[in-house]
């Protein structure tokens, strides 16, 4: 696995899978099942509920599937990995079965063709589970959700976003949860290093700050590239975000929903925006929250010569939430926050001090990047934010000579403390790439392997380090091996037949609120709802932006305008 995977916006995704002497990583997922409001098991669920199929509808830019290789796939449908139960339900093309974990859903894993418009080219396999709506009687239909990532499986997260959404939408709607290719419960995508070969040394923690490292890094990602070339297989070259939307829309169809409901996060909305584009019409309502600019995530307007990681603004988000962090630790006051007298002048000394050299502190070695890893990683959770600006309030006083108590000091090194990266294991380890395969096939890439480098350099001091981080996480999608040949770029400017909702917290450090106006701005009809969150995801934080996502899900009406919501928690 490449040392700086696809994280940084990916999010639900998403935080960059970077490794530092780094606070513990909390993934969106963990964000999603947080903050969600406990709801109580509606009343048993019948089974017999069965809407009729109606034949799915295609964009001009997507061919029809050949008639016998429809029938095909529609014959290869098969529960997922569970003898079939007398009572599971029936959907015309679908054969449900109780879900072995969570006995009171459905689950159902089938093929689908690998390409669409060559179905010799073979299948693959996606699973799908779901979960009834709690009042069949008022049943409006299916709302599909996607977590982000990209390789987050969705099907984990069937009752995490049930909790989030509320009783109000979950007694109308089944939840359904698409894992798409290559994660989760379909069928799996992974590269395996070549038996009696070298691998790369460990990597210094963090992402590189020097030629050395940068060298080390990038002998790293040509030996994963090498290994997914050699050992990928055809689904490598099919993982792209529009076949994903594109069995999606099937699913869709043999759910017999005429129209799609789609709640996306982080990278789901990158999801949402791509069938939109492709499938206008068929979209009945659709929210996303944590918004990716979808052209930067695909074509770009440099993307010759700026890789995908430098493209998506994450380093102007997570800055603007570093600045917002500390301006309410100076309003809280030095009772509740030890940096409030100085304010982010303390972060600023530190990235300062450790630019111009690595320090030794509390018998740690602290590079600049490590400084950048552990303020990322904090900022997705705003529970996590006030102990790290304490943390970076110690380093301050370590690096300038001030007193820290001992047992400051030790927390400190306790949270940041972890060995170097490695390489990526022993020769014949099998290698997790889906992050990557989906975001170096949907992206246009520089081909020059020395383009992060650059990247990284040119930003470094405007957005003090974070659209570094950013450009080191797409590394790997220099000469990536899957042909992408299913990716859609373009355009994203169609009508749907309902506007889009969009959602963003203000001060999201994955996903900036410069891509959420972007894309905002080129959706027809569509409304973007902020909050004024220092976080990733909006999710329930406001009860503003709840309440019209609410309204939105069950009547598809949007407000009259953008709306800005002020009624998020304070982190003091």
């Amino acid at each position: 696995m490449s040392a700086y995977t696809s994280g940084v916006a990916m999010g639900m995704g998403s935080l960059p899978r970077v490794r530092g002497r780094a606070w513990p990583p909390r993934p969106a997922a963990t964000s999603l099942a947080r903050w969600c409001a406990a709801v109580p098991s509606g009343p048993k669920r019948p089974g017999g509920h069965t809407p009729s199929p109606t034949t799915p509808e295609r964009s001009p830019m997507s061919r029809r599937l050949v008639a016998s290789s429809l029938a095909a796939a529609l014959l290869a449908l098969v529960p997922n990995a569970l003898p079939r139960s007398a009572d599971a339900a029936t959907t015309p093309g679908l054969r449900w079965a109780k879900c072995a974990d969570v006995r009171t859903h459905q689950c159902v894993r089938f093929s689908v063709p690998l390409d669409r418009n060559n179905p010799a080219a073979g299948s693959t396999t996606i699973a799908v589970e779901r979960r009834r709506a709690s009042v069949p009687s008022a049943r409006v239909g299916a709302i599909f959700v996607n977590p982000g990532g990209p390789g987050e499986a969705a099907t984990a997260k069937v009752d995490d976003f049930a909790r989030m959404l509320g009783r109000k939408v979950t007694d109308r709607f089944d939840i359904v949860a698409v894992d798409p290719r290559g994660v989760g419960r379909s069928t799996q995508v992974s590269c395996t290093t070549r038996p009696g070969t070298s691998t790369p040394p460990s990597l210094e923690p963090g992402f590189p700050v020097t030629v050395a490292e940068a060298r080390a890094q990038i002998s790293h990602d040509d030996a994963v590239r090498a290994a997914c070339r050699r050992t990928g297989g055809p689904l490598l070259h099919h993982m792209t975000t529009a076949d994903d939307a594109r069995d999606m829309d099937q699913v869709r169809a043999l759910l017999g929903d005429r129209q799609l409901t789609f709640v996306g996060f982080s990278y789901g909305t990158v999801l949402g925006q791509t069938y939109a584009a492709m499938y206008p019409s068929q979209v009945r309502a659709m929210v996303l929250d944590g918004v990716l600019d979808p052209v930067q995530w695909t074509a770009g307007s440099r993307s010759r010569y700026v890789p995908i990681g430098a493209r998506l603004h994450t380093g102007d988000g997570a800055w603007a939430a570093v600045r917002q962090a500390y301006a309410q630790c100076q309003r809280a006051g030095k009772a509740k926050c030890a940096s409030a007298a100085r304010g982010i002048a303390e972060w600023n000394t530190v990235w300062s001090l450790l630019v111009k050299s690595p320090r030794t502190v509390w018998g740690s070695r602290f590079t600049w990047a490590d400084l950048v890893t552990n303020t990322l990683y904090s900022l997705y959770d705003p529970g996590t934010v006030p102990g790290a600006l304490d943390d970076v309030h110690n380093l301050y006083l370590a690096l300038t000579g001030k007193q820290v108590s001992p047992a400051a000091a030790t927390a400190t090194v306790d949270r940041q403390a972890s060995p170097a990266r490695q390489g990526f294991g022993l020769p014949g380890e099998v290698l997790e790439v889906t992050r990557q395969a989906v975001m170096c096939s949907d992206s246009l890439d520089p081909y020059d392997r020395w383009a992060t480098w650059r990247a990284a350099a040119a930003t470094r001091d405007r957005t003090r380090g974070f659209d570094a981080a950013g450009a080191w996480s797409s590394s790997l999608c220099t000469s990536w091996p899957g042909a992408g040949k299913g990716a859609y770029r373009g355009p994203f400017d169609r009508r749907p037949a309902t506007p889009i909702l969009f959602m963003n917290a203000l001060y999201d450090p994955a996903t900036s609120i410069v891509g959420a106006r972007s894309a905002h701005a080129m959706s027809p009809g569509s409304r973007l709802v902020t909050g004024n969150k220092v976080g990733h995801l909006l999710l329930n934080d406001s009860a503003c932006a709840t309440r019209i996502r609410t309204n939105y899900l069950l009547t598809k009406a949007l407000p009259a305008r953008d709306v800005a919501c002020t009624d998020v928690r304070p982190l003091y």
